[in-house]
């Protein structure tokens, strides 16, 4: 097994055009998750046994 990051991908997220209310939404659990976001992930991708705190990401302004 590798330690550390084998690849770094940039993904994007869109929303309709002045729908602000969402884009908070989105900037704050890609940013601030918290245990919403650790629940998601523990159900999907923690089911494989890897464990990782929620990754840093650049929010949108």
């Amino acid at each position: 097994m590798l330690d550390g990051l084998f690849t770094e991908e940039r993904y994007g997220v869109g929303v309709p055009k002045g729908d602000t209310e969402l884009q908070e939404f989105i900037n704050t659990m890609f940013t601030d998750g918290g245990d919403t976001w650790q629940e998601i992930f523990d159900a999907t991708l923690g089911q494989s046994g890897i464990e990782i705190d929620q990754p840093a990401v650049d929010a949108v302004e």
